[in-house]
């Protein structure tokens, strides 16, 4: 019997420090998975908005801010638990909540008219800036 309860003791106590240890990997992992999402999301709705009026996009555009809130809780938790690894991407978080905030603006004021071509390259400039800074982040990490 304290054979067993030290060897559960031992295997806690490894398991804990794991997950410790790994705890900024993964919080990382996760945000960079929801940043993928966050593109994903605006890519999505962008395409729509060329053919469609935003009003006739509102299943893309409830998406598009889901997937914000979700980048922004994860990169406050984050923030939290690992600052310099946050703080390392802080000016990238800003870019893609300023972008998917601004798409959504744009489609709420002009929600029954046709984007024009202008508007959509003016958000496509700034989405491919977004997407530049995290994909030299990860390159330099």
């Amino acid at each position: 019997m304290t054979f067993r309860i030290l060897e559960v003791t031992i295997a806690v106590a490894i398991s804990i420090t794991f997950l410790w240890a790994s705890s900024n990997r993964v919080q990382r992992l996760h945000h960079l998975r929801l940043v993928d999402r966050c593109f994903d999301a605006i890519g999505d709705l962008i395409g729509v908005l060329t053919f469609l009026p935003p009003s006739k996009a509102l299943a893309r555009r409830r998406d598009l801010q889901f997937e914000l809130v979700g980048e922004h809780r994860t990169i406050l938790s984050l923030n939290k638990d690992h600052h310099s690894t946050a703080k390392a991407i802080w000016r990238g978080h800003l870019m893609i909540q300023k972008i998917g905030y601004e798409i959504l603006d744009t489609a709420t004021q002009k929600n029954e008219q046709d984007l024009s071509v202008a508007e959509i390259d003016k958000l496509a400039i700034r989405i491919r800036a977004a997407h530049t800074h995290y994909t030299q982040f990860l390159n330099e990490r």
